[in-house]
């Protein structure tokens, strides 16, 4: 999905450039984008794109140590990996909070701060019994790096008809789709073929965002349960209380990638 933020420009800029598009067989990003300005947009939409998956990969990394943890009772990382994500997503998150992706300077620190927790439990000598205190700490940073998540793509990437000056990416491919096929319903068979298929992918992309969404939520929520249950956590234990979740969001997950 998050690879579609620089396909998303890549699509509005081919529609708006239609009549002047050179079509000798370059691909749509050298075919379409004619100017310095579409340049930076599609430079910043690949920029944000990279930081939002370093940021992502930070959380991915965390559940992973969690899993490990459940399944084995210790984390391991061997290749030292966790510790370059960890950096990485500390980093990007600094860049989004520049790009105004993220609104506050919380979030960024929820993002270090679950790097930092997220390096420690793949750390040699971590174990479960750790993991009841460490969790009630961690579970801040998980609700505000989720929060932080799901507001990037709803306001920056999702379709809203009922907000149709909000800039984003989708809102704004929609907006410049509609300028392309304005006379499709005058227009013979093959344009109004077009314009269903195009308009169809556009709102199924935007079903896979809320479907994110929608898992990004439950993660917060399957996380703070965890964080806040009274008793000693323990292998078993973690394993149990994870598996609701995890069926949930296995539920999801191809209503995100159908349209990608």
């Amino acid at each position: 999905m998050f690879d579609d933020f620089p396909a998303s420009v890549v699509r509005r800029d081919c529609d708006a450039n239609v009549e002047s598009r050179d079509f000798d067989f370059k691909p749509a990003d050298q075919a379409c984008v004619i100017d310095n300005v579409e340049q930076a947009n599609l430079t910043s939409a690949k920029k944000d794109r990279d930081d939002i998956l370093a940021v992502q990969k930070v959380l991915i990394d965390y559940f992973n140590a969690l899993q490990q943890l459940a399944a084995f009772g210790k984390a391991t990382d061997s290749s030292g990996k966790s510790k370059n994500d960890a950096s990485s997503g500390s980093t990007s998150a600094s860049n989004l909070k520049a790009s105004g992706k993220l609104t506050s300077s919380d979030e960024v620190k929820a993002v270090t701060d679950l790097g930092t927790f997220m390096v420690k439990v793949f750390s040699v000598g971590y174990r479960n019994r750790q993991l009841s205190r460490d969790l009630k700490d961690a579970d801040d940073a998980v609700g505000k790096v989720t929060d932080a998540l799901a507001h990037i793509v709803k306001d920056d990437y999702e379709y809203d008809s009922k907000r149709p000056t909000q800039a984003s990416l989708l809102n704004l491919e929609a907006h410049r789709m509609t300028e392309q096929y304005k006379d499709a319903k005058e227009s013979p068979m093959l344009l109004r073929v077009s314009w269903t298929d195009r308009s169809g992918k556009l709102l199924a992309r935007n079903s896979s965002a809320s479907s994110y969404v929608e898992a990004l939520e439950k993660i917060k929520s399957g996380h703070n349960k965890l964080a806040t249950q009274p008793t000693q956590l323990k292998a078993q234990s973690v394993a149990a209380d994870l598996q609701p979740y995890i069926s949930s969001l296995e539920s999801l997950i191809p209503q995100i990638l159908k349209v990608f």
